[in-house]
């Protein structure tokens, strides 16, 4: 596998990572998760690469405290990379922004060398296809006043490790974040909505949530199929009494949830609303529905 590191084409065994690695001890890095799919012309569509490249860009500069990367040098070293390993056909890319070799300490984060680095993997659907059983976590999702939580940085999903273990443990196949308030945030990596009657209800960045851009996606099918689409805060116990409930991620994709808590949602299986933006979707990220090619950076030889 090829890999992209500091500005070249590299085999992935060429590449390491010191012990003493910044980074590796505090957690001040920078990451995206973006996904490339198999189109049918046999090329790799990559999913909204400039939006990823975009918040990627930010959230190093809200690290770093300046501008160290653009946009358009982070699609371009995914767009290279994903060419180098295109017979992967579906994968998942994972650009990462990092501090190695230079000096531990909290103060010596300047003094560090940053590395840039870009790699492929398949990678199926994080959660499966069927509907799952979801577990509100004891753990609190972490609040912006504390940490950027709209940055996708690597110390936030410390965070998130922690409930997943805990849902885990505990038999689930996913947690559910509360935030400090008490209202419902967001999964581990996921976002969060529920359905009831023609609306679909998902909680604002106000919430201490990652904005994700595949909740973005769907809340614009939803609203192109018809459905009023709302951004409020959500109780927990709204959850409950709610028609569907759902996980959008670009990891996960679209995950019917049945069960919270051991309560059934709705008829506890994947309901009609979610089951139309699942496969409308799937169909969008192929390149098969026209409307939305422009979200579809075509990668070929």
């Amino acid at each position: 596998m090829l890999v992209w590191y500091d500005g070249e084409l590299k085999e992935y065994d060429e590449v390491s990572v010191p012990l003493l690695a910044h980074s590796l001890h505090y957690g001040d890095a920078a990451f995206e998760g973006i996904r490339g799919y198999k189109l049918e012309n046999g090329n790799i569509g990559i999913f909204r690469l400039p939006e990823h490249s975009k918040r990627m860009e930010i959230s190093i500069k809200i690290l770093m405290g300046e501008k160290k990367l653009s946009a358009e040098e982070i699609a371009d070293a995914s767009v290279k990379t994903v060419r180098a390993n295109k017979d992967l056909g579906d994968m998942y890319i994972r650009p990462i922004y990092y501090l190695a070799e230079g000096t531990l300490g909290l103060s010596n984060i300047g003094k560090c060398k940053p590395h840039f680095a870009v790699a492929t993997i398949p990678f199926p659907p994080l959660l499966g296809d069927k509907p799952i059983r979801i577990h509100v976590s004891d753990w609190r999702k972490m609040p912006s006043q504390s940490v950027p939580v709209m940055a996708k940085l690597s110390t936030n999903y410390v965070n998130s490790i922690l409930a997943t273990r805990e849902a885990q443990k505990a038999g689930y196949d996913e947690s559910l974040f509360l935030n400090i308030h008490g209202r419902v945030a967001e999964g581990p990596g996921e976002n969060f909505f529920i359905v009831k009657g023609k609306r679909v209800i998902t909680p604002p960045p106000s919430e201490d949530i990652l904005e994700g851009i595949t909740r973005n996606t769907v809340m614009e099918l939803a609203r192109d199929l018809g459905y009023e689409v709302l951004e409020r805060p959500i109780s927990l116990a709204e959850v409950f009494f709610a028609d569907e409930a759902f996980f959008t991620g670009t990891a996960a994709e679209v995950v019917p949830i049945k069960e919270v808590n051991g309560v059934s949602i709705g008829n506890g299986d994947a309901g009609e609303v979610t089951s139309k933006l699942r496969s409308l979707y799937k169909d969008v990220v192929r390149g098969k529905v026209e409307k939305y090619k422009h979200w579809i950076t075509e990668v070929n030889e």
